[in-house]
């Protein structure tokens, strides 16, 4: 955690900055020092950014395990009768992590889910390994405690994990979409029409970053379980010269789809936005952009984690044949590719064409 001034703009104005409104929010599973310690300065704030939590000095010198020690499985709204064989820790819940036999207890697990929560989008994230947060052991500790290991998993976006600029990254999306839009109004002026000057503009940018290959401040989802099995059992090697390549993943991975519980407003299915313009990625992929890992907040997304299933590489019989090709549609018959890499070789020598050479076939 990161100390700060109580009158410093970022405390004041966390909202501003993506950070959580109440100060020193707890868990069940957190409790008092029976001898309260010094250690934390009274006169400061305390923060934690994976998720723009804060904390008084005094509060933390009283308080133990404030994201809680021992804590009951999160409570998703379905009964899963599987095998349980990972726990994983964010603030407030401990979720755990079942082994699947096949696609359709999931499925069934989710129904459930949904009955229990009809308000919300549940969404699916397939990935062959769970990426955890590095903590220092003694932050650890004092947040969540010593009574079971802390695996706690990382969503962080692409370009946190790239570690760029937020404002110039911002500034580049803008620009490729622009160019796209104005070219893609050539063959589609009743989609792209006055595109530009709607709100809608910065949520396309945000998804197309995603999608082929440029950071982003946030991460792809979907609704399609089948879409999430194959980036959870397949390791995909990403090329500008050649298609899409992957192989199953290893039987010894931790092949996992994580399951998520979305508020409405926190996600947006990239088909909504463009209808009608033939294959192109998101749309093969069903994909969700979820906006987050900004500001103060770069693991947001793990706070909306509900449960996960671990899979393997027997699944793949579930899967269509050749999948891989109608997830990734080919240069030819995705309009959207060719128009990005047209502009790709335009700025060739710039900055945005650097960044541009991240676009993958």
């Amino acid at each position: 955690m990161q100390a700060i001034g109580k009158d410093e703009l970022l405390f004041k104005y966390r909202i501003l900055y993506n950070g959580y409104p109440i100060v020193n929010e707890f868990s069940q599973g957190a409790f008092s020092l029976p001898f309260p310690v010094d250690k934390y300065d009274e006169e400061k704030i305390y923060f934690d950014d994976y998720y723009g939590r804060f904390f008084t000095g005094d509060f933390l010198n009283q308080k133990a395990m404030v994201y809680g020690g021992i804590l009951v499985d999160y409570d998703h709204g379905a009964n899963v009768n599987l095998e349980r064989v990972d726990s994983l820790r964010v603030p407030y819940r401990l979720i755990p992590v079942f082994k699947a036999s096949n696609l359709q207890e999931i499925e069934l697990a989710v129904e459930q889910m949904k009955l229990h929560s009809p308000n919300n989008i549940f969404l699916y994230r397939g990935q062959g390994q769970i990426y955890t947060i590095n903590r220092s052991e003694e932050e650890n500790m004092e947040l969540y405690g010593c009574f079971m290991p802390v695996k706690e998993p990382s969503f962080l976006p692409s370009f946190q994990r790239s570690k760029l600029n937020y404002h110039k990254v911002v500034s580049a999306w803008h620009n490729v979409c622009a160019l796209l839009t104005e070219e893609m109004m050539k063959s589609h002026s009743d989609v792209f029409f006055d595109f530009r000057q709607r709100e809608l503009f910065h949520l396309l940018a945000l998804g197309l970053a995603q999608h082929y290959g440029l950071p982003s401040v946030g991460l792809d989802l979907t609704d399609d379980l089948n879409v999430a099995l194959w980036f959870a059992i397949y390791k995909a090697t990403y090329s500008s010269k050649e298609p899409v390549k992957a192989e199953l993943v290893d039987d010894n991975s931790e092949a996992t789809i994580f399951v998520f519980r979305c508020h409405p407003r926190s996600v947006y299915r990239y088909s909504d936005l463009v209808k009608g313009i033939g294959a192109h990625r998101p749309d093969a992929q069903r994909a969700y952009f979820n906006y987050c890992g900004w500001g103060l907040s770069k693991n947001q997304l793990a706070l909306d984690l509900a449960c996960a299933f671990r899979v393997d590489s027997s699944f793949a019989k579930e899967l269509p044949d050749n999948y891989i090709r109608y997830l990734f549609p080919k240069m030819e018959d995705d309009e959207v590719l060719r128009v990005l890499l047209q502009i790709k070789d335009k700025y060739q020598g710039t900055d945005l064409g650097e960044m541009m050479e991240r676009i993958y076939l």
